[in-house]
């Protein structure tokens, strides 16, 4: 199930390939250096000592690692050049199966601490709210026109706990058996839910996390990475809940698993509301195509509160509200995520706890459903 992805002697070969202004350049003309991060792909830097009036002079080279079952290769790379087309993403510069070369962004990921706190917050919620505002044309994203733009995250979540329990189901029965116990527990309580309160479906990211926000030398932000729960039409309570719940995981942790769970940097309420507030500006000024987005000062309060329950709720009166939206999506995100990690724990070439991860995950979608 898992992609083929180790060292490769002919990475030199690749960028020649992939970025046509270095197609004549010889092995010593081309620095590859692998970059920190990926959890999914193998990242690596390429650059020109003596770059000799040629552009680009560096770039990232991306070396795809998901497991088959995880990712549709052919429509994350049309969602990419899409992002790369509207200047959102970083400028591609050529890709084949295996490789892709994009622009390299001189800057530096968010550290989760960094990534939680309140300016950082009203800045990630302006991101989203921009991203949201895209809109795809139907050959990029697999909708007919005039249809109604179906949510990936449902769908998403029953794939990837199948390829998870395929993968996995010899070698981690341990795991397998709480995953598919806490599926039937996310079918039977949290979809019916999920389905009432008709959270609006927009173009979302899908994994915005301390690692995917760039800070450049500029002190500008941008979100990269589009591909392991890919760019995608969603419930935009999803997105938000999914990066709320980033907030206190640790991806890049110094420690034995490379990664930790960290409480203690929960937003403050007012820290979620300050990005509310920051996403809503954002999507009350802006549509796909630059014109005004009609949202009432009664729709912005409601959507605001969305971000200031703190508790998970079982009562059906409730569901509809705005107020509940990315509540109700926090347990989707730690069952996905654990499926991923399930899939990912026998065969991936990155070094990563990804059981342990998967557990972690699992705990969380548990705290969820047992909250009051």
């Amino acid at each position: 199930m898992a992609a083929a992805c180790g060292p490769s002697p002919t990475l030199r070969s690749v960028c020649r390939q992939l970025v046509p202004a270095w197609a004549d350049l010889r092995d010593d003309e081309i620095d590859v250096d692998p970059l920190l991060g990926g959890l999914s792909n193998k990242l690596w830097h390429a650059r020109l000592p003596a770059p000799g009036g040629r552009h680009p002079t560096e770039i990232v080279l991306r070396q795809f690692c998901t497991t088959s079952g995880l990712i549709d290769r052919p429509y994350e790379q049309r969602v990419f050049a899409f992002l790369a087309g509207t200047g959102f993403a970083p400028k591609l510069f050529g890709a084949n199966g295996e490789f892709r070369a994009e622009q390299y962004i001189r800057g530096v990921s968010l550290t989760v601490e960094e990534f939680g706190r309140p300016a950082t917050l009203e800045v990630v919620g302006d991101l989203i709210g921009q991203f949201h505002s895209l809109e795809p044309p139907p050959d990029v994203t697999r909708y007919s026109p005039g249809c109604e733009r179906p949510a990936n995250v449902l769908e998403q979540c029953d794939q990837w706990v199948r390829t998870a329990l395929d993968a996995a189901q010899h070698a981690s029965p341990e795991l397998v058996d709480r995953l598919r116990r806490c599926k039937d527990e996310f079918d039977r309580i949290v979809r019916p839910l999920l389905l009432m309160a008709q959270s609006p479906v927009v173009f979302c990211h899908n994994d915005v996390q301390e690692g995917n926000v760039i800070r450049s030398d500029d002190n500008e932000y941008f979100l990269i990475d589009y591909e392991v729960s890919y760019a995608a039409w969603n419930f935009r309570a999803y997105d938000l809940a999914n990066s709320l719940c980033e907030t206190v995981i640790d991806n890049q942790a110094d420690n034995e698993h490379g990664f930790a769970i960290r409480p203690d940097l929960a937003p403050s309420p007012d820290a979620i509301r300050g990005m509310a507030v920051s996403y809503l500006k954002r999507v009350q000024a802006l549509t796909p195509r630059g014109r005004r987005r009609s949202i009432t000062s009664s729709a912005v309060d409601a959507l605001i509160e969305v971000c200031l329950l703190t508790g998970f709720y079982t009562h059906v009166h409730l569901i509809g509200t705005a107020a509940q939206e990315v509540k109700l999506f926090k347990p989707v995100s730690h069952l996905l995520w654990a499926a991923w990690a399930v899939a990912k724990v026998h065969g991936s070439a990155i070094e990563f706890g990804y059981a342990q991860y998967a557990r972690a995950r699992l705990d969380l979608f548990d705290r969820e459903l047992q909250r009051d």
